[in-house]
């Protein structure tokens, strides 16, 4: 994806069909649909066909002028900082076992360990935000990609948040020592 975010195409959808072949899927051709639903279509057909969740690892560009934060990038643009992000196997450690995830209508549909944090960096309280950690490390900046998220007011969804801060930041702002390791049931990211 990362080589994907400064690339240029012709027509619109050509930005995710051209990746088609290297992720080794397939999703219908259908021109006149708009980069945005092409590229969300792609990932969808990737979320589905493997447990790599490097897809969700991604950044939203200086100049956001993204229509959702969502747990899929509208752009490739989205991955520019991407390319050093590796999956982490079954196997490793380090990997966090979970049962499957899906795309849903409602988000995607998730279940597994995450950080609650407390307290932001000023000691202030933070209106019950969690960090997902994901199954996916960058070792450019020696840690795992996380996932910011808050409870909507039904507490089963989840919604992305902070799309434009690093690993780096997130760990900045939210110091471990305010950081609570909780267990969600199945909800919804979205």
């Amino acid at each position: 994806m990362s080589w994907a975010s400064s690339r240029r195409t012709t027509r619109p959808e050509d930005i995710a069909y051209s990746l088609l072949g290297i992720f080794g899927v397939n999703i219908p051709l259908l021109y006149g649909e708009g980069a945005l639903k092409a590229f969300r279509r792609l990932q969808l057909q990737i979320v589905a066909d493997t447990d790599d969740e490097s897809i969700f690892a991604w950044t939203a560009p200086p100049r956001n002028n993204f229509t959702s934060q969502t747990m899929l990038a509208d752009t490739p643009e989205a991955f520019a900082n991407g390319g050093d992000v590796w999956r982490i196997p079954p196997t490793n450690q380090s990997y966090q076992s979970r049962p499957h995830y899906a795309m849903t209508n409602k988000g995607l549909l998730y279940q597994g360990k995450a950080k609650r944090l407390a307290k932001d960096r000023h000691g202030d309280e933070t209106p019950g935000l969690y960090l997902v950690f994901l199954n996916c490390f960058d070792p450019t900046c020696h840690a795992w990609p996380v996932v910011l998220c808050k409870p909507t007011p039904d507490r089963v969804s989840f919604l992305r948040i902070h799309t434009e801060l690093t690993v780096a930041e997130i760990d900045a702002e939210y110091p471990e020592e305010w950081r609570e390791d909780v267990e969600m049931p199945f909800v919804y990211i979205q």
